[in-house]
């Protein structure tokens, strides 16, 4: 479905948010998993918060490389159509968007028992994986969507969505062209966070997103949370935090209140295949931080 919005006397078709990023549907997968390490499990259910950090400092170190490589294929099939300047505007200000729009991600998965995942994020298989209350999730001040894998998909979303940007600017002119074009490439800068190379297909990987905001000022560089719409613990504005990385770099952070979604947010934990923990002690600790009605298993991969 389409949905008619007014700029001024004009009205206009703003094209299906589902033809930008696939919608993350919590009737199809009740549970979102996110494998960590037994330490970063305990963090988690002490503190009701969970880490969302910098999009730069992930696992895939091609991870805004690639997206970006599928807008320039996008560009190139329709360049007769929108035109070579157009283009470079769009470009332009998606190449620069980091100066002004950080995302700040938490990856989940709609697969709780997968080795991949076991050995790249719980600690090579001696974590767990928490699943949490898909509905709940969705109800946090984030955008959420499942990740894109196909490639053909991703450059036929960008076609129809830069596409559909030059019909529309075509109509506006000065200071309303120049506000929508920006806004529309900020929105498309974060929806290529949601498109991965398919070799990581195996990791369904379902994302949430925060976008914080860089500013400068004489040399002197911060970054602040803007707060937003959802749940109201999470719809705060969060302190942003650092954390070290594993080569000695600082990662940017913010700590997600979970505190609202109540005692019954984790479903259950896939307990990983290299753990010396038990459901016992894993129920006990749960228990202990507040949460209820949860179940526990043992993952059924044979890693040693």
């Amino acid at each position: 479905m389409t949905e008619k919005l007014a700029r001024g006397t004009r009205i206009y078709t703003v094209i299906d948010y589902e033809k930008r990023i696939k919608i993350f549907d919590s009737d199809k997968d009740k549970i979102l998993y996110h494998y960590c390490s037994t330490e970063t499990f305990i963090s988690i259910i002490k503190t009701k918060c969970i880490w969302l950090s910098d999009i730069n400092k992930m696992n895939d170190f091609g991870e805004m490389h690639w997206p970006y490589l599928r807008f320039v294929e996008a560009g190139r099939q329709i360049a007769k159509t929108v035109g070579k300047e157009f283009l470079e505007e769009i470009d332009h200000i998606i190449s620069s968007a980091q100066t002004r729009i950080l995302p700040l991600i938490s990856s989940f998965s709609t697969d709780g028992d997968v080795l991949s995942q076991w050995r790249a994020y719980a600690n090579d298989g001696t974590g767990v994986s928490i699943g949490f209350d898909s509905n709940l999730i969705k109800s946090l001040s984030v955008q959420i969507g499942s990740v894109e894998y196909d490639e053909t998909k991703q450059i036929e979303i960008m076609k129809s969505t830069l596409e559909w940007m030059f019909l529309i600017s075509s109509n506006m002119k000065g200071e309303e062209r120049d506000s929508f074009i920006f806004q529309q490439s900020a929105i498309l800068g974060i929806d290529m966070t949601f498109f991965k190379n398919p070799g990581f297909m195996e990791e369904k990987e379902v994302r949430i997103i925060r976008a914080v905001n860089p500013k400068v000022k004489d040399d002197m560089w911060t970054l602040s949370d803007p707060g937003g719409s959802g749940e109201k613990l999470s719809r705060k504005k969060i302190p942003i935090q650092y954390r070290a990385g594993r080569s000695g770099g600082l990662i940017a952070y913010i700590a997600l209140p979970l505190l609202g979604l109540g005692s019954k947010a984790i479903k259950e934990i896939v307990i990983g295949p290299k753990s010396d923990n038990n459901g016992v002690e894993i129920s006990m600790a749960l228990t202990a931080f507040g949460f209820s009605d949860f179940k526990t298993r043992h993952s059924r991969a044979t890693y040693r």
